[in-house]
C-alpha cells in the first residue's frame, strides 16, 4: 500500500537554466524526498482521526517507509510496511478479506484493552489451554476445565447443539436449577468473509502536503543546487 508523488514539465527550467539544466533534476528529487518527509509525517495524525484508537503500532511514522525519488526518477514514494499493509488496505481501500488459514481473530466478550483490541498474549493462553486438551486441527468439540470455577468450550458449537455459533473458544457458564449451560464467546473464528467498508481517505492529504511542500522545497533545492555547481 504506497502513496506516490512525482513532478513533470521541468523542460522549460532545464532550458532557462542552460548547461545548468540538471541541477533542476537533482533539486526536484531533493524536493520531492523533502514533501514525502512531510507526508509521512502527516499521515498518522490522519490514521487517528478516521480510525478508532489506533495503536502506535499502526499510526506512526514508524509503520512507513519512504522509496526515494533521484533525478533520473522523480518519484518518491511513501508506503505501509508490510505487516501494517496488510491489515491498513482494508480500511483505506475497503473490500473483503477472506478467512486465513488460521481464521480471522475478531473478539467478542473478552476483556480489551484501550486501543480495542485483544490484550498481549491472551489468544495465545486460551489456545494453549485448548491444545493440552487435543490437537488444534479437530473441529469436534472439546470442554476445557481450567480450574475449579473456569471452564472452556474450544470447537464449532454447532457440534453440541442447533444454536449457529463460529467455531471458537468459549466460556461455559452453568444455568440454573433446570437450566442447560450457555456459552459466552471469548474469540470466535468465523468461516465466513469480513465485509470493510472505506474509513480513511489519503488522497487530499497527499495533494495537500505536495501542495503546500514541493513548491518552497524545489526553490530552496534548486538555489543550494545552482550554487554549488557554480562553485
Amino acid at each position: 500500500m504506497k502513496l506516490s508523488i512525482s513532478v513533470t514539465g521541468l523542460d522549460a527550467v532545464r532550458r532557462q537554466l542552460g548547461d545548468l539544466g540538471k541541477q533542476a533534476s537533482f533539486a526536484a528529487s531533493k524536493a520531492l524526498n523533502a514533501t514525502a518527509q512531510d507526508l509521512r509525517r502527516a499521515i498518522p495524525g490522519e490514521l487517528r482521526k478516521s480510525l478508532d484508537r489506533p495503536t502506535d503500532f499502526t499510526a506512526s511514522e514508524k509503520a512507513m517507509f519512504i522509496r526515494p525519488a533521484t533525478k533520473n526518477r522523480l518519484e518518491s514514494v511513501v508506503q505501509f510496511k508490510d505487516r501494517q499493509a496488510s491489515y491498513l488496505r482494508y480500511q483505506i481501500d475497503g473490500g473483503v478479506r477472506h478467512p486465513t488459514r488460521k481464521a480471522l481473530r475478531l473478539p467478542s466478550a473478552i476483556g480489551l484493552d484501550q486501543h480495542g483490541n485483544l490484550p498481549r498474549g491472551v489468544i495465545k493462553q486460551l489456545i494453549a489451554v485448548a491444545r493440552k486438551e487435543g490437537k488444534m486441527g479437530k473441529r469436534k468439540a472439546r470442554r476445557i476445565k481450567v480450574s475449579n470455577k473456569v471452564e472452556l468450550f474450544y470447537g464449532d458449537p454447532k457440534d453440541v447443539g442447533n444454536r449457529k455459533f463460529p467455531p471458537g473458544i468459549y466460556k461455559i457458564v452453568a444455568g440454573g436449577p433446570g437450566r442447560a449451560s450457555q456459552l459466552i464467546p471469548l474469540i470466535v473464528f468465523p468461516e465466513q468473509a469480513a465485509k470493510y467498508e472505506k474509513r480513511v481517505d489519503l488522497k487530499p492529504l497527499a495533494e495537500k502536503v505536495m501542495r503546500e511542500s514541493f513548491g518552497p522545497a524545489f526553490e530552496r533545492e534548486l538555489r543550494l543546487a545552482l550554487k554549488s555547481a557554480r562553485v
